[in-house]
């Protein structure tokens, strides 16, 4: 009996030792890494990646890591900043999981909500609290 104790309770040390030793990276929806230098949205169900662009602002949209068609659907960026909610703003769906929006400027504060309706009638959001503002490229 006290020998099979002895290895359960060594096999509890090894599986936390390889806890902290070996880690073990696990996205939640929306917790994913820019891959185009922006910065990503709060935890939301599909991931959009805002970058700034010479024209104004680009979001890339993906699901788990895989571009999601955004073609023909209409987005609409909503901006809070200092408390007022400023007028929503329209931009383009041109390409495959890219929405732009032209001549555009944030500033450090600012929250962000993007809703896109796709012609299917599916409808994508994502929020953005811009902290430190949106790196420039």
């Amino acid at each position: 009996m006290r020998l099979r104790l002895n290895a359960v309770l060594n096999a509890i040390v090894l599986v936390s030792a390889l806890g902290v030793i070996l880690p073990i990276n696990a996205h939640a929806h929306g917790d994913w890494f820019p891959e185009h230098g922006g910065v990503m949205n709060d935890d939301d169900e599909i991931s959009f990646e805002l970058v700034s662009t010479s024209a104004g602002v680009r979001l890339y949209v993906s699901d788990h890591g895989e571009p999601v068609s955004m073609k023909g659907g209409t987005p609409i960026l909503t901006i809070t900043r200092n408390g007022e909610i400023l007028p929503p703003l329209v931009g383009s769906a041109n390409r495959k999981n890219e929405l732009d929006f032209q001549k555009i400027n944030f500033v450090s504060g600012d929250k962000l909500n993007i809703k896109v309706t796709l012609p299917s009638g599916a409808i994508y959001a994502g929020r953005f609290n811009l902290v430190n503002g949106l790196p420039s490229q």
